[in-house]
């Protein structure tokens, strides 16, 4: 899936109302290995937030955890 994030110098952030997205990332979900995966192609890692969001959710939709 896309995913829309903020480029702020050498940060990457989750956009908000004041700060819109910027820049576009992949984001893979393998449900069967409970991983995830994240491509930005210009090598920056993914915001904390959305990884901290997204395994809060997976964890509670498939009762385990994602890394």
């Amino acid at each position: 899936m896309a995913v829309a994030v903020r480029m702020n110098g050498s940060n990457t952030l989750l956009p908000d109302s004041e700060n819109v997205s910027n820049h576009w990332c992949g984001l893979a979900v393998d449900i069967d290995n409970h991983t995830l995966q994240y491509a930005d192609p210009l090598g920056h890692p993914p915001p904390p937030e959305l990884i901290e969001i997204l395994r809060w959710w997976l964890g509670f939709m498939f009762s385990q955890s994602f890394s």
